[in-house]
C-alpha cells in the first residue's frame, strides 16, 4: 500500500511539474520532504524545503 501511495505522489508531482501547475507542485513538495526526512536523505529534504521557503517568502510575486 505505501508503495503505491508513493507511486501516486510521484506520478502527481510528474504531472504538475509537465503542466506547469506551480501551486500543485508546491503543495506536494511537503510530503515529499516527509518522505526524504523519513528515509535520512536530509540534503533532499533540505533543499526542498529551502526552494518551498524562496517561493513563498522571498522571491518576487513574478516568479511564483
Amino acid at each position: 500500500m505505501l508503495q503505491n501511495r508513493d507511486e501516486l505522489m510521484y506520478i502527481d508531482i510528474c504531472q504538475a511539474m509537465n503542466t506547469g501547475d506551480i501551486g500543485r507542485v508546491e503543495v506536494s513538495f511537503l510530503p515529499w520532504i516527509y518522505v526524504f526526512k523519513a528515509t535520512r536523505k536530509h540534503k533532499y529534504a533540505s533543499q526542498m524545503t529551502r526552494l518551498l521557503a524562496n517561493l513563498q517568502f522571498n522571491w518576487p510575486e513574478k516568479l511564483r
